[in-house]
């Protein structure tokens, strides 16, 4: 299952994929994504372990400070995050909900946001690389 966030178009977002697998198993699942004009590149999540376990229903929280510039992805009320990096490519942008091939359910979603009037879009920068 995925969440994009700070979406500026088609080539410009970040993404969190949450997987049954590790992220040192499966490349693309389970952890923080840019696009950035180029193929998505991993920015954390490598050795963390699987957001969805199994098949029950779970509670994700996406915490994105895009002016400190940090991202943390926390399971199930967990008081660490999963994973979490820090990345100011993009500051502002819409957010979605979806899939790759998996199925799955979302419900109660919930958006809280100190910067509603940002503009996306209005500044592109090469992405940080960890």
């Amino acid at each position: 299952m995925i969440v994009v966030f700070n979406y500026v178009d088609t080539l410009h977002f970040y993404y969190t994929h949450l997987s049954v697998d590790r992220g040192g198993a499966q490349p693309v699942h389970n952890g923080i994504f840019i696009v950035n004009g180029e193929p998505r590149k991993r920015i954390a999540g490598i050795a963390a372990d699987p957001a969805l376990p199994d098949r029950d229903w779970h509670h994700v929280r996406i915490a994105r400070n895009a002016q400190a510039g940090s991202i943390e992805v926390f399971m199930d009320h967990a008081s660490a995050p999963l994973f979490s990096t820090v990345d100011r490519t993009f500051t502002c942008g819409l957010v979605g909900i979806g899939s790759f091939d998996e199925t799955g359910d979302f419900a109660d979603v919930g958006l809280r946001s100190d910067d509603a009037g940002c503009e996306p879009g209005a500044v592109i920068r090469p992405a940080a690389v960890k």
